[in-house]
């Protein structure tokens, strides 16, 4: 997002209007705005009252609305959620913003987006927070993650270098770290081919 007006600052915390949402930058117009020091990242952090998110979508996104306002008023969840398209919530608020109705705050600390297996690995090694546990052997690798709900279960690797090795006792995940992004098409595969997942 870009910022345009400053509204009002408190300490290091400064709330501007928002200019312009800049939907995926290019490297280069994002070095541009890195240089001008006007440009925020975005931490997918919305706060509103229920009532506003609510009118929020039935002027943007009503094929959200008129699904959440039944199970609001007492219909079947299951049976209105799959109503509901995918879809960020981005596609709502970035029209918001286009149409000068939102605010947003300059916070002075450093965001760290766990969205992928690769940012919360290098999160929790940063932290000394990683444990590998005795059940998991890894031999003659290097930087592998492994996530192993089950203390029965026994991992070994042998010779492999930054996997992700995730078991969540349905389902067993194992893909190279740079490629972690692509776990939730992954996930659309498996849901296409209607494989069970609990």
């Amino acid at each position: 997002m870009v910022k345009g007006d400053k509204v009002s600052s408190e300490d290091q915390v400064g709330i501007y209007k928002v200019d312009k949402f800049i939907w995926r930058s290019t490297k280069e117009q994002t070095e541009e705005l890195i240089k001008q020091n006007n440009a925020l990242v975005h931490t997918n952090h919305t706060c509103m009252t229920p009532r506003n998110m609510l009118e929020m979508l039935k002027k943007y996104k009503p094929e959200w609305y008129e699904p959440l306002m039944n199970i609001a008023n007492g219909a079947d969840i299951k049976t209105e959620f799959v109503k509901l398209p995918a879809g960020p919530i981005e596609d709502v608020t970035q029209q918001v913003h286009a149409a000068g109705e939102s605010l947003v705050v300059e916070l002075p600390f450093t965001w760290t987006d766990i969205g992928t297996f690769e940012s919360l690995d290098k999160y929790l090694k940063s932290k000394g927070l990683y444990k590998i546990g005795e059940n998991v052997v890894d031999m003659n690798g290097k930087d592998n993650f492994v996530g192993l709900d089950d203390p029965n279960k026994v991992i070994a690797l042998v010779g492999v270098d930054n996997l992700v090795v995730v078991d969540t006792g349905d389902a067993l995940l194992i893909c190279s770290k740079d490629q972690t992004g692509q776990v939730g098409e992954a996930l659309k595969e498996v849901k296409k081919r209607n494989l069970a997942l609990t």
